[in-house]
């Protein structure tokens, strides 16, 4: 079925990645050549040896490291419906070194990302961006950023999610806390106001961003009450 998908040259380079990873590790080879039918229709043929370099790149000879690697490639279908092969290079990057934390940080942050992708429509390098930085920063953060990311980013208009997703690295950049927390009560605040209002109220967070940071998940939480008693037009007058 594979060769069938790509000329015979790029079948032959298919063929040798999957010898080389053999002589790595047969698992992390039976996982790669397993779902090569279904990520090799997904995938561009100048990409094979990237892909395979990319996954090579996870194992570090432990069964842990074989482990993340496996998942990493059994994954290549879900993850190249929706994502481009730059955007899986920084994924796969924030997955290394989440694994220097915990492989078991890194697996489940993969197995988080398989769902949090198809929401992010173009905004996907923000969110690695994000996740990067909070890595960096309070790596034991993240696995709840990938969960509130589930949950929050159903409830922002599609067209806003980049700037909610701004907002949300900026309050990691302040030293936040509590991101996760943070970003699931402004996601959850905002799905109470009709969407078509979330970029004018996300124009008042971003102010507050840039003079009090630490008041805008407030601001936003207290939102849905002000605009029971006032209009948007109103709030913003008052906010001003």
């Amino acid at each position: 079925m594979v060769a069938k998908q790509m000329p015979f040259s790029y079948f032959i380079k298919w063929a040798h990645c999957g010898i080389s990873l053999c002589q790595d590790s047969p698992s992390i080879a039976t996982s790669y050549l397993q779902t090569s039918p279904a990520t090799m229709a997904r995938l561009k043929s100048r990409h094979i040896e990237t892909w395979a370099n990319l996954g090579r790149g996870l194992y570090k000879g432990s069964w842990k490291s074989g482990t993340l690697t496996s998942k990493f490639f059994e994954s290549g279908p879900t993850l190249l419906d929706t994502m481009t092969i730059p955007e899986v290079q920084e994924f796969a990057a924030l997955l290394e070194v989440l694994s220097h934390r915990s492989y078991e940080l890194a697996i489940d942050c993969l197995a988080l990302g398989q769902k949090i992708v198809g929401y992010l429509g173009d905004d996907k390098e923000a969110f690695i961006k994000l996740s990067m930085s909070l890595a960096e920063t309070s790596w034991r953060q993240v696995k709840g950023m990938f969960e509130a990311a589930s949950r929050a980013l159903p409830n922002i208009n599609p067209e806003q999610r980049l700037r909610f997703l701004k907002l949300v690295q900026g309050l990691s950049e302040t030293g936040a806390t509590n991101v996760p927390a943070a970003m699931l009560e402004v996601s959850e605040a905002l799905s109470s106001i009709d969407d078509q209002s979330h970029a004018r109220v996300l124009d008042l967070a971003e102010t507050l961003m840039e003079t009090f940071p630490a008041s805008m998940p407030v601001f936003v939480r207290s939102s849905p009450t002000a605009l029971g008693r006032v209009t948007l037009t109103q709030m913003e007058k008052w906010f001003e």
